[in-house]
């Protein structure tokens, strides 16, 4: 499975902070396609989605976010916890089952630097229950 979570090398200040998201040359840097964010509202849940070339590299700017991942290969589930107080990278690659769950009381954003733009026949959705997951 391509999932993986990268630490940010990250300037903390009391006037406020600059958090590295990727650069060009960093692990899961696949290439450019489209950045785009998007938002989730408290407790809901969104997925299923497997991209078929699609990689991914996601950022919470806002909130916490819960990630599942399912291998439908292993029958094996994943999960990775993303917020705003310790801002870490995550890398999806293609092919891969996943769902995410805004875990705040309040509204979360998240941020995909994707190296391919979207297309519709280029992800799969699944309704969220036609993968069993305990949320």
């Amino acid at each position: 499975m391509k999932i993986k979570i990268y630490k940010q090398k990250n300037i903390f200040s009391q006037k406020g902070n600059v958090l590295t998201f990727l650069k060009k040359g960093q692990n899961g840097y696949k290439g450019f396609g489209e950045i785009y964010f998007s938002t989730i509202k408290p407790k809901k849940i969104k997925g299923w989605k497997k991209h078929k070339k699609m990689n991914m590299n996601i950022f919470v700017i806002s909130g916490k976010v819960k990630f599942v991942f399912y291998d439908d290969k292993r029958k094996k589930f994943y999960k990775k916890n993303l917020n705003e107080n310790n801002p870490k990278r995550l890398f999806i690659g293609p092919n891969i089952w996943f769902a995410f769950k805004n875990m705040s009381s309040k509204k979360s954003i998240i941020v995909n630097f994707s190296n391919i733009k979207h297309n519709k026949n280029e992800v799969l959705n699944k309704k969220l229950n036609q993968i069993k997951f305990n949320w």
